[in-house]
């Protein structure tokens, strides 16, 4: 009976020696990796003094980064990551994988942009997206998007809201509108004028009423008829 007795004490100390050991390791190995000291650091951070207002910051391959969109504004989450072309081009800082399961609509990712109240004046941006160092041989995109496979398929889609570009738009395929009243054209009568200084909107095109096949530039200042793409 004693010798069962001690066979069972001996039991308890080597597994609960097993269970110290374990989660000792497990803390020396997490905290070389993760640091917390009201600012949460995930991997090799040579330089986290970068990111003072940053709460969560995860670092892939550590780079100087000088945005100050980035390192110096308060942000919950940084994540840093390089394409080096060996592990694939393709890499992402934060990427979302979601599955949607029978009619239930999913997300990959989302972005809620808030205010403290009705008062305040700065813009509030769900999603911002900027590419903009110089370099010559690739494209930089803002936001890049793929849909295919489905009923209907929308690289983009504005549930509501205008759609507004500050530069160029171009497409290689069609531009169509299901509003059968118009498209938002007008057609704005002059005489002898160039149909910039008449369209207050931009100028598609004016006609000479002399010949009303002749189509002329905005510029040409015997256009009677001018087409505006816009209300005026």
């Amino acid at each position: 009976m004693q010798y069962k007795n001690f066979l069972k004490s001996l039991l308890v100390v080597v597994i609960s020696t097993l269970i110290v050991v374990t989660v000792v390791y497990a803390a020396t190995t997490i905290g070389t990796n993760i640091t917390s000291s009201g600012q949460l650091i995930i991997g090799n951070a040579t330089h986290p003094e970068y990111f003072p207002n940053v709460q969560t910051l995860i670092i892939h391959d550590d780079f100087d980064i000088t945005d100050g969109e980035v390192d110096e504004t308060p942000n919950g989450l940084v994540a840093m990551v390089t394409a080096d072309g060996v592990l694939g081009n393709n890499s992402a800082a934060v990427a979302g994988v979601a599955r949607t399961a029978g009619a239930s609509s999913i997300f990959g990712m989302q972005g809620v942009a808030m205010v403290s109240n009705s008062g305040d004046s700065g813009d509030a941006v769900g999603v911002w997206a900027g590419s903009f160092d110089t370099h010559a041989g690739g494209d930089n995109i803002g936001v890049y998007s793929l849909a295919a496979g489905g009923a209907n398929n929308y690289s983009f889609y504005g549930e509501v809201g205008d759609f507004y570009n500050n530069g160029n738009i171009s497409t290689a395929g069609t531009v169509t509108s299901s509003n059968t009243s118009s498209i938002g054209w007008s057609v704005q009568s002059t005489t002898n004028t160039a149909c910039n200084s008449v369209c207050t909107s931009a100028c598609v095109y004016g006609q000479d009423s002399g010949d009303t096949k002749n189509i002329v530039s905005c510029s040409n200042a015997i256009a009677d008829t001018c087409v505006c793409a816009g209300g005026s």
